[in-house]
């Protein structure tokens, strides 16, 4: 696992921070990476919270960072835009707090298939038997998803309706498809040959 200096992380906030504050207005960056086999982003975002008075004091205004970790999550033929399902958020009035949090990442948290989510590693097999009892408490009791490649306990489908987790969808071969609009990433499901462009987004409309 990468270990970084001090002087690494140093290098890393100062040139985000220019960077953040450098960008008007929608203020975002994006990073990619892969982590447990599971593609996302780290956006680094940042809002000015208005100036207000408290308690008979005056509070100038000041500038909110936040964190957070998506994951690509079905793409709209009809808008050409990619929904998102957010895995991981912090907010914090500091940019080096956010790096610090995205460097420990890995050494703190872990891909769930079950929950579709990073969960810090003391929480991982709580949080996934409380996933389970829940789907006890459903309809549907006895149901036993699991990915169509690697054959774990999985809770992420296709478009077609085919499990399949997301590290096993990164490892698909990748082709690339003009929409028109833009070039799209495109695999196959491999239960069905079914176009994926993103894990279980719809096909493009002809």
């Amino acid at each position: 696992m990468a270990v970084f200096t001090d002087d690494e992380i140093n290098i890393l906030v100062k040139h985000l921070e220019n960077r953040i504050n450098n960008l008007v207005p929608k203020n975002e960056i994006f990073l990619i990476y892969k982590f447990d086999g599971v593609d996302y982003e780290a956006i680094f975002s940042r809002t000015l919270s208005c100036e207000s008075f408290t308690f008979g004091s005056f509070s100038p205004e000041y500038y909110t960072y936040s964190l957070k970790i998506i994951v690509k999550n079905g793409y709209d033929s009809i808008s050409y835009t990619t929904q998102v399902i957010v895995l991981y958020e912090l907010k914090s009035l500091s940019v080096r707090e956010l790096v610090e949090s995205l460097l420990r990442l890995k050494s703190e948290f872990k891909y769930s298939k079950i929950t579709d989510s990073f969960i810090k590693n003391d929480d991982v097999e709580t949080e996934e038997k409380l996933t389970l009892i829940f789907f006890k408490l459903s309809d549907d009791e006895n149901r036993d998803e699991r990915c169509c490649v690697c054959f774990e306990k999985n809770e992420v489908k296709t478009w077609c309706n085919h499990n399949l987790c997301r590290p096993c969808h990164s490892k698909l071969e990748c082709q690339y498809e003009d929409t028109g609009l833009k070039l799209i990433k495109v695999r196959q499901c491999p239960f069905c040959n079914e176009k994926l462009y993103n894990i279980n987004d719809r096909p493009l409309l002809n």
